[in-house]
């Protein structure tokens, strides 16, 4: 069909036309969509920047709603819809933080609504959503950032650097690890007194999955559920495997295989409480990730395995060089103590380099392209765990074999 006049027309306001032109000393509006537990956090390293003022937010549970609106600049208003932000012109930038089965949704909407974007990690629930996002940003000019904070974080960026000065030689091998332990089972977060149908919108949560039964643990504890999440995969495996693509320049992998299970936490969970997955990428290097939520030792560990050096950086805090013959090692330790907020670690930093990139339309530390390679990850190493099989990746044609 061909189309009219007025739809070229209307088809050439590109989304950079209709977002508001910032001035020098303009502050950004930005409305924040799903304010949850990382949410208000993402919220609360955003209220720190003198030139952001949070406007508006969006959550389906009445009691996180009235905390992100807490949280907000004086004035903001508070929805149940995010269409209703997206609809806001006055709005230049939106923070998604949903569950992740909605992110895929909300990010193209908010994109080819003009919003730049800061969207949590993973990037996407299913493995063909990330291409559409990658493709919306582009499509729309819009400043993207994925959530995989190590982009941000000196410790990390002082690993890349180390790697590309030629300080371990050739690297061939990664390990990456997490080890958690408590008292309540990992992922079963509290679940509030007053959760109900007339609480949450149910029937919305339930929009991008299959119907069922209103169920409050579903919501609140997400996680444990592969329909609204891919587990550790989507929690802890995308950080890891970034800060390898990162330090290693590494891109897709080309086959990967997994295993894993609910070995502890039975509680009626569906996502493995413990998984390993080894990575071989056509760069010529393997990565090696594991987890449990069983025991707390040694913590988060990524290393970086060369003929002349070793990095491990350990729980996002500190960098130890290693220096290949043992006989002859040497210790280089680079901390980020001295950094206001360290303890938020590269996250506080992240969010204030996508804010930066709104105002100087620079691309990110982790623009949509990036965010897309570790969703990758992510999503192969589930199929991998599900299938009980090697997945194997296309990378020139995108798809896979």
């Amino acid at each position: 069909m061909k189309a009219s006049r007025r739809e070229v027309m209307i088809g050439a306001l590109t989304a950079a036309s209709l977002q508001r032109v910032l001035g020098a000393n303009d502050r950004i509006r930005a409305g924040v969509i799903g304010t949850g537990n990382r949410g208000q956090f993402l919220m609360t390293a955003a209220a720190l920047l003198a030139d952001v003022a949070q406007v508006a937010v969006c959550d389906l549970y009445q009691g996180t709603l009235a905390k992100g609106l807490a949280l907000a600049a004086p004035g903001a208003e508070s929805y149940g819809d995010y269409r209703r932000i997206l609809d806001r012109k006055d709005i230049d930038a939106v923070i998604i933080a949903t569950h992740n089965h909605w992110h895929h949704r909300i990010a193209v909407d908010a994109l080819s609504a003009g919003k730049d974007i800061y969207l949590e990690k993973p990037m996407t629930h299913k493995l063909e959503e990330s291409p559409e996002i990658v493709a919306a940003a582009r499509r729309h000019n819009r400043i993207v950032q994925i959530g995989t904070q190590r982009r941000s974080s000196p410790v990390h960026q002082k690993a890349r650097q180390m790697v590309a000065a030629g300080m371990l030689g050739k690297v061939v091998f990664a390990r990456v690890f997490w080890s958690r332990n408590s008292t309540t089972p990992q992922w079963r977060y509290p679940i509030p007194k007053d959760a109900s149908p007339q609480t949450i919108d149910w029937e919305t949560f339930l929009k991008p999955t299959l119907k069922r039964p209103f169920d409050a643990a579903r919501f609140f504890q997400w996680f444990c559920y592969w329909d609204y999440c891919a587990g550790i995969a989507a929690d802890l495996l995308v950080h890891s495997l970034d800060a390898a693509h990162m330090a290693l320049n590494l891109k897709a992998p080309e086959r990967v295989t997994a295993d894993g299970d609910v070995y502890f936490w039975k509680d009626g969970r569906e996502c493995p409480d413990t998984m390993s997955a080894i990575f071989h990428y056509p760069e010529g290097a393997q990565v090696n990730f594991s987890c449990t939520f069983s025991n707390s030792q040694p913590g988060t560990h990524e290393q970086f395995f060369g003929k002349d050096g070793t990095i491990d950086i350990v729980n996002e805090r500190q960098l130890f060089f290693y220096a290949e013959p043992q006989a002859e090692k040497k210790r280089e330790e680079f901390s980020v103590s001295n950094i206001a907020l360290a303890e938020r670690g590269g996250a506080q930093l992240h969010v204030q380099n996508f804010f930066e990139c709104v105002r100087s339309r620079k691309p990110t530390n982790c623009p949509a392209e990036t965010g897309e390679a570790s969703a990758l990850c992510a999503h192969l190493a589930t199929m991998a765990l599900r299938e009980q099989r090697m997945v194997r990746w296309d990378a020139p044609n995108g798809k896979l074999l």
